[in-house]
C-alpha cells in the first residue's frame, strides 16, 4: 500500500468553506458588467446558467440557481477556478 491510501481527506468543514466560496464566486459573475461576462471561458452549460441568473431578481429561486450553477462548477479544475476569480477582481 502506497502512500496515497494513507493521506488524509479534507475535512467535511474545509468542503463545507470551499463550496461556500465558490457559490461566492458565481455571485460575483452574476453581478459582472456585459462586456467582461461575455469574455469569459466557460463551458457553454455554465454560461447559460450564468446567463439566466443574471436576468434574476433577488429571490430563493436566484438562490438555488446559484446553488445549481455551483455544482456545475464541481467539474471545473483549479486553474479554470483561478482564472474565474482574476475575472472578478
Amino acid at each position: 500500500m502506497g502512500e496515497e491510501f494513507f493521506q488524509e481527506k479534507p475535512s467535511k468543514s474545509a468542503l463545507k468553506r470551499a463550496h461556500k466560496e465558490r457559490q461566492k464566486l458565481v455571485d460575483q459573475l452574476c453581478k459582472l458588467r456585459k462586456e467582461k461576462f461575455k469574455k469569459l471561458t466557460l463551458p457553454e452549460r455554465i454560461f447559460e446558467e450564468l446567463e439566466v441568473a443574471r436576468g434574476m431578481k433577488p429571490s430563493s429561486a436566484k438562490n438555488r440557481q446559484i446553488r445549481f450553477i455551483t455544482s456545475l462548477m464541481s467539474d471545473l479544475d483549479d486553474e479554470q477556478i483561478a482564472d474565474l476569480v482574476t475575472a472578478v477582481s
